[in-house]
């Protein structure tokens, strides 16, 4: 262990090392945060709000076409429901 390019590469090496666990462990902590929101929350709540203002604004049949506007997007299936959770376009 007397080179010198032996010991740079160690050095090197651990740094590296010590790095990469350190921005891991950053990363982990930041990213599992129970109180930060989720990315796609925001989106969600926006289109509920849309969807609630569609319904109140247009009745069912804006609904529906704000809810097939919700389906073209993101690929999934969207209702609005009523206090009593029953669906408000198909009851």
């Amino acid at each position: 262990m007397r080179s010198l390019f032996a010991k740079i590469l160690l050095w090197f090496l651990a740094t590296f090392i010590l790095a990469f666990v350190g921005f891991s462990l950053i990363a982990i902590r930041h990213y599992n945060d129970p109180m930060r929101p989720a990315p796609m929350s925001r989106a969600f709540r926006f289109q509920a709000r849309e969807a609630v203002e569609a319904y109140e604004t247009g009745g069912v049949a804006a609904l529906r076409w704000d809810l097939a506007r919700v389906h073209e997007i993101f690929q999934s299936e969207a209702i609005l429901a009523d206090v009593n959770g029953r669906d408000v376009v198909t009851g």
